[in-house]
């Protein structure tokens, strides 16, 4: 029986003991966990503390949401959203440092200029109840704003009036025009005197992010690249049936025209009259003819060859005024000269088209 008793009497000490090791370490747990949640109640109560877990949180949904303003804010017509988002988000996991501010700072509030290098590219603000229920006061976000601005490119082209550009597929329409009006060079000596007018204008393209390159069309359906575009280029706006109809008046035109210049057959009034035809009746090149047949009675040459013809440019100056630009060879003999004396002529004409087809308007020499 007493041996029984000692059995009895040391289990339940056993059990007692064990009982009493899982009270005491269920009591360290709770402890330690009470400990931690204390350390980590302490830590969210700094504010550099908060900062540093805020630079660590830039996850895809927080740069989601941080992007989401400055992506709206982009012109869609043009911006590739890709290329911006991936912008973004490479500054936003890049090296991110943070600066106080504390002219807005408080004991309950402090205020945080966000860095990438040694651009400011944010502002956070974190705030924390005055006076908490219990433990300590905990940081949070109440402001965050970011400027993404700088990482915006623009770009602007200008280009004839009546061409077509495009970007990302998108035409550009005439809210993109930022200047018209724009005279050529090559034509500020037929600028107000009563011809159509060609005009440039310049397409500026702004508020986007990456690559977005202009795409050009001229009014034949014709891509042109920004290599080949020059004042040259943009001027050659005739087609391929307006060239050569320009070419062969001006190749039937010509002779009669050195006739005239030279008095050929010392006859004035008959040169004149044979190229009356290819003139616009009553136009300043028809009225200066006409008026030099007197002055040319003394005028005489033996013979004027044409040796070539070239022509340099085509322009169509708008409704049925066209602009040629040529040169040609011109050998001349006299009545006091053996041999011809050959010549290098440049002219510009004004042709004219009629109901009777091309007539010589008007004619420059270069």
């Amino acid at each position: 029986m007493v041996k029984r008793k000692r059995r009895s009497s040391g289990t339940r000490f056993a059990l007692g003991m064990a009982l009493y090791a899982a009270v005491f370490c269920l009591l360290i747990v709770v402890g330690m966990r009470v400990f931690w949640d204390y350390i980590a109640d302490f830590e969210a109560s700094r504010d550099d503390h908060a900062i540093e877990n805020y630079l660590e949180s830039m996850d895809e949904a927080h740069i989601e949401a941080i992007a989401t303003p400055f992506m709206n804010s982009l012109d869609s017509g043009i911006q590739n959203p890709e290329e911006s988002r991936d912008a973004v988000s490479a500054v936003l996991r890049g090296e991110l440092r943070s600066v106080r501010l504390g002219g807005e700072s408080s004991s309950n509030r402090v205020a945080y200029k966000i860095l990438s290098g040694d651009r400011a590219i944010g502002h956070v603000v974190f705030t924390r109840p005055e006076n908490p229920l219990f433990g300590f006061s905990k940081w949070s976000v109440a402001e965050e704003t970011y400027d993404f601005s700088w990482l915006c490119d623009s770009d602007e082209i200008t280009v004839p009036v009546g061409w077509t550009v495009s970007v990302g597929g998108m035409v550009l329409d005439e809210s993109y025009v930022v200047e018209s009006q724009i005279p050529y060079p090559y034509l500020k000596d037929f600028y107000g005197k009563g011809l159509p007018e060609l005009y440039q204008c310049t397409y500026r393209i702004d508020n986007y992010v990456g690559n977005a390159p202009f795409v050009l069309t001229d009014p034949f359906g014709q891509t042109v690249s920004l290599e080949e575009l020059n004042e040259a280029r943009c001027l050659d706006n005739c087609s391929g049936e307006e060239k050569a109809a320009d070419e062969a008046f001006i190749q039937a035109f010509l002779p009669y025209y050195v006739e005239c210049l030279a008095n050929t057959r010392r006859n004035a009034q008959a040169n004149y009259n044979a190229i009356q035809r290819f003139l616009v009746n009553g136009s300043d090149l028809d009225v200066r003819l006409r008026g030099a047949i007197a002055g040319q009675y003394y005028a005489h040459s033996n013979g004027e060859t044409i040796v070539s013809t070239t022509m340099n440019r085509h322009i169509h100056l708008g409704g049925n005024v066209y602009l040629v630009e040529f040169s040609y060879e011109l050998d001349s003999l006299s009545q006091w000269e053996a041999q011809p004396t050959r010549s290098d002529n440049h002219a510009q004409i004004i042709l004219q088209l009629t109901d009777d087809g091309l007539r010589a308007q008007s004619i420059y020499s270069l």
